[in-house]
C-alpha cells in the first residue's frame, strides 16, 4: 500500500482498524480517550510506513491491536482528588494517602515530612539522626504587674494603699500549692497530659534526668519523655532534673531550649526550685503533673 496512493477504500479499511485498535486501548486504560485524533493519526502513519517497507500481507487485526496499545502514547496524568466513571458506570477512587510510620518509634508522620516529628529519625533511610531540640519560639505572656498607687494619691499623707493584686501565675501557684514534704514511703506519680499511662518511679538523691534518648548516643535519661512525643513538644535530650535532698524535691532546669516552667513560672537554669504535691510542670509544651503517692504496704 503506497501511502501516495492509498485509495478512499483502503483508508476507511485503515479507520475502520483504528476504531476497532482504539476501543481495545481505551478497554486496557479503563476511560475514555480524549486524544483519540493524534492516537488515530499515529496508528495510520505506523500502518502505512510499515506497508510501504514490506510486501508481504498485512499482519492480523489482533497483531496491530496489540501493537497499537504497545506504541500508544501515554495516557496523560489526571489529578487523583478528581473521581471519574468508567464506562460500566463504576466510581474510580482516587489513591488513598497513606501516613508514613517511623521505623524507631512507630509514630505516624504526616505525608511528605522528612524526619520523624516525634524521635528525628530520618524517614528515607530510616538512619537515626541527632538533631537539635525543637525550637517552639512561642512568645512569653507579659508578667502581669501589681497594682500601683497613682502619683495624686500618693501625695495624699492619708491616702490608703492600693490592695496588692496577684498576678494570673502567682495566684495559679497559690491554689495548686500542696505538700512539700516527700515521705520515705512515698512514691512520684507523674501524669502527662494526653499520655494514655503515666509514670511511677522513686525519686533519688541524684540527679534524674528528664529529656529525650538521644539516637546518635544511644543515651537514654531516666525520664524518658520520647514516647509522648518530646521532640514534636520541644523537649530537649537533658531538659531538668529531679532531686530528692532532705525529704524535699527539687527541680533544675538544665539550661534547656524552651524552658522549664512550675504553675506558669519560667525557671532560672541550673537552680533548685521545691515541687509541691499536685503540682503542674511544664516542659517546652508539655505538661506533667506531680503526685505524692503514698505506698499503701507502707507502715
Amino acid at each position: 500500500m503506497d501511502p501516495k496512493t492509498i485509495s478512499k477504500d483502503e483508508l476507511a479499511t485503515l479507520l475502520r482498524e483504528a476504531e476497532k485498535a482504539h476501543a481495545e486501548y481505551e478497554k486496557m486504560l479503563g476511560g475514555k480517550d480524549d486524544d483519540w485524533p493524534g492516537w488515530y493519526a499515529d496508528f495510520i502513519v505506523k500502518k502505512l510506513q510499515k506497508s510501504a517497507k514490506s510486501t508481504n500481507p498485512l499482519p492480523p487485526i489482533d497483531t496491530l491491536i496489540e501493537n497499537a496499545a504497545t506504541n500508544a502514547p501515554p495516557e496523560p496524568v489526571k489529578p487523583a482528588t478528581v473521581v471519574e466513571k468508567s464506562k460500566e458506570g463504576d466510581k474510580v477512587e482516587p489513591p488513598k494517602v497513606s501516613l508514613q510510620i517511623c521505623p524507631t518509634c512507630s509514630h505516624a508522620n504526616r505525608p511528605g515530612v522528612l524526619f520523624c516529628e516525634n524521635c528525628g529519625t530520618n524517614l528515607t533511610s530510616g538512619a537515626q539522626v541527632s538533631i537539635g531540640t525543637r525550637d517552639l519560639r512561642d512568645p512569653e505572656p507579659a508578667e502581669a504587674t501589681s497594682t500601683e498607687v497613682a502619683p495624686a494619691e500618693a501625695a495624699k499623707p492619708d491616702a490608703k494603699p492600693a490592695p496588692i493584686k496577684l498576678d494570673t501565675t502567682e495566684s495559679k501557684a497559690i491554689r495548686s500549692a500542696g505538700s512539700s514534704r516527700f515521705e520515705n514511703n512515698m512514691t512520684l506519680r507523674i501524669e502527662i497530659e494526653g499520655g494514655a499511662n503515666p509514670i511511677i518511679l522513686k525519686p533519688k538523691t541524684h540527679d534524674m534526668i528528664l529529656g529525650r534518648r538521644d539516637p546518635t548516643t544511644g543515651a537514654t535519661p531516666e525520664v524518658d519523655l520520647t514516647p509522648y512525643a518530646g521532640y514534636r513538644m520541644g523537649v530537649s535530650r537533658k531538659h531538668s532534673s529531679l532531686r530528692l535532698e532532705d525529704n524535699q524535691l527539687n527541680l533544675w532546669d538544665l539550661g534547656s531550649s524552651n524552658g522549664t516552667f512550675i504553675n506558669g513560672t519560667r525557671l532560672n537554669p541550673h537552680r533548685p526550685y521545691p515541687v509541691r504535691d499536685g503540682d503542674e510542670i511544664r516542659l517546652g509544651q508539655m505538661v506533667l503533673r506531680m503526685f505524692f503517692q503514698t505506698n499503701p504496704s507502707s507502715k
